[in-house]
């Protein structure tokens, strides 16, 4: 199985702790964020991992040449301008070529009790192209689902949002997004159809 962490964000609302730092470095119970996320993965059963950097990013490479877990496969995919999640996922879609099988994208600052491999399984079992973990919870953004538990809108208390789920008038449920999602290679959109969505 393989993963991506997402660490190249500046860790803008960690500061100051991120301003030498990078976050996925900050220490958490006596250990960097990214070392919890790797372990996590691991015991999911992952081997295949590419991590994303940009803000102090040899800090991560010269981390992970010291501290690199045994039996982890690990790539790092250098971003010289930040890419957000989107443009970070495409620059190491080359990770994922020729593999069919759905993969975890896991965002360095979380640390969560969720049992990934039963997450695996749910996505499987319901051929879901995306599944995201969610919580319900108090937040400045929130993402909504229908009674199918599909995602119908997004809704931010913070700046105006479109929210499709008000202009269809979808009976939804706000919950919060948690930085874990899984993903199936066949959500990849061909450039040519890209231009027909337009």
């Amino acid at each position: 199985m393989k993963a991506m962490i997402l660490a190249a964000g500046r860790g803008i609302r960690l500061k100051p702790l991120t301003d030498n730092c990078p976050k996925a470095l900050i220490t958490v119970a006596g250990e960097s964020l990214l070392s919890h996320v790797l372990k996590k993965l691991k015991e999911a059963g992952v081997q295949d991992v590419i991590i994303n950097v940009h803000h102090h990013a040899q800090m991560i490479i010269n981390y992970l040449q010291d501290n690199k877990p045994a039996d982890l496969n690990i790539e790092v995919s250098n971003e010289s301008t930040l890419l957000d999640t989107g443009g970070g996922l495409k620059k190491a879609a080359w990770f994922f070529t020729n593999d069919h099988a759905p993969f975890i994208l896991h965002n360095v600052d979380v640390i969560s009790g969720i049992n990934l491999t039963e997450m695996m399984k749910c996505h499987i079992d319901k051929k879901n192209l995306v599944t995201l973990a969610v919580k319900k919870r108090e937040a400045s953004r929130y993402l909504l689902f229908d009674t199918n538990d599909s995602l119908v809108g997004r809704q931010s208390l913070t700046k105006q949002v479109t929210e499709m789920a008000r202009m269809t008038k979808i009976r939804s449920e706000a919950y919060s997004f948690l930085g874990i999602h899984i993903l199936s290679p066949a959500i990849h959109v061909p450039k040519e159809d890209v231009e027909e969505l337009r």
